[in-house]
């Protein structure tokens, strides 16, 4: 049995390590603006994640594209489903059975 394998087994599984060092941080906006203003004195994503924490560098470079790119995407509204009697969106099997009848009978 390879060491890494003893360690894993004495430490409970790799998957055990990973998962506590992977739990998920939630940042205030303070936090965030101290981290930008940390990244714009050292000019390195490297220091800032080790200064602050921060858990990836996706993380962090998500943050400088919500800082340069302050405008989010707005949704178009949605279109307006048509329900009227003449077009239902959930017809009756009644009206389904008709539909079929006329397909395959009429032509």
């Amino acid at each position: 049995m390879s060491n890494y394998r003893k360690y894993c087994k004495r430490q409970g599984g790799a998957d055990k390590n990973l998962d506590s060092e992977r739990s998920i941080k939630m940042f205030t906006t303070q936090e965030k603006e101290n981290a930008l203003k940390v990244y714009e004195q050292a000019k390195s994503v490297t220091s800032v994640i080790q200064r602050l924490g921060y858990p990836t560098r996706q993380t962090f470079y998500q943050r400088l594209r919500e800082k340069n790119n302050p405008m989010k995407k707005v949704k178009p509204p949605r279109k307006r489903i048509n329900n009227s009697p003449d077009h239902p969106l959930h017809p009756s099997p009644e009206l389904k059975l008709k539909t079929l009848r006329r397909c395959f009978e009429c032509g």
